[in-house]
């Protein structure tokens, strides 16, 4: 046992490293992963440390397992005190269904704009993902839960994390700040060419939107509405000669509009 052990340490510069009664290991062969992920479980290995950083005088993290690299290693926990990098592998095309479990790294570019609503993804993996163009998602409570309940298009650049869990793969594009109260957007300033009173608008940004528009009432005293699928989501009530000012949420793909009694178009502003 004892020439055994030290054939060992050479092998796999293993110091201090118990066994109990089995001893999974053969002298002098390559160590692979799912031999060790045995001895671990079985349990043969019962204390110790691993210090080494080759196997076989190879760099864990080499191509094949015939060189003594791991391939694949389970464990309960680990640490890293070092530098730890992932792969980043070959773009991927957009697709209504993206499978991720074929990418060949845990980076990849998503590439064209066909709009995704499923993702296919391992219990547990993760995954960042960079989009290369508008890149549209589609939420689903199963395959795609994007952050906010929304769907999303996202901007060339913008980083995408998901991973799945419980069998729910769970989306996250950058761009998407809830804590701040809005989704990457800013406010946009419109003209009387562009907006006007009693015409219908559809928000079409793939995000709720937040409409401000001020009015001036020139005659009867009444009421200003912004209506939003029909519903009069805000009123102001304007003295002759005075002005009121309106503002709505309006959810992805809802129309909106602005309606009133002799009122006449004052401003219009949309964070969006």
């Amino acid at each position: 046992m004892k020439k055994f052990k030290l054939i060992l340490a050479s092998l796999l510069l293993l110091p201090a490293i118990s066994f109990a009664v089995c001893n999974p290991f053969t002298p002098n062969t390559v160590l692979t992963a799912s031999a060790l992920n045995n001895a671990i479980s079985a349990p043969c290995i019962t204390s110790g440390t691993i210090t080494g950083s080759t196997i076989n005088n190879t760099p864990i993290g080499a191509v094949t397992k015939s060189t003594g690299a791991f391939s694949a290693l389970e464990a309960d926990s680990f640490s890293v005190s070092g530098l730890f990098s992932l792969a980043v592998g070959s773009d991927v095309a957009s697709a209504a269904t993206i499978d991720l479990t074929a990418a060949t790294g845990n980076t990849v570019a998503i590439t064209g704009t066909t709009a995704t609503s499923a993702f296919t993804m391992n219990e547990g993996q993760h995954i960042t993902m960079v989009a290369a163009g508008a890149w549209p998602i589609t939420y689903n409570a199963t395959t795609a839960k994007i952050i906010g309940g929304i769907d999303y298009t996202c901007t060339a650049g913008e980083v995408v994390q998901a991973f799945k869990a419980n069998g729910v793969v769970f989306v996250y594009p950058e761009d998407i700040v809830l804590a701040s109260g809005h989704y990457g957007q800013s406010w946009q300033a419109f003209t009387s060419g562009t907006r006007a009173i009693a015409t219908n608008y559809t928000n079409t940004t793939g995000k709720p939107i937040q409409v401000n528009a001020t009015v001036y009432r020139a005659g009867v005293d009444s009421p200003a509405d912004l209506v939003v699928d029909g519903v009069v989501a805000s009123s102001g009530y304007a003295a002759t000669g005075a002005w009121a000012t309106l503002s709505a949420i309006v959810p992805p793909g809802s129309v909106y509009y602005v309606t009133g009694t002799n009122i006449t178009w004052g401003a219009w502003a949309e964070l969006r």
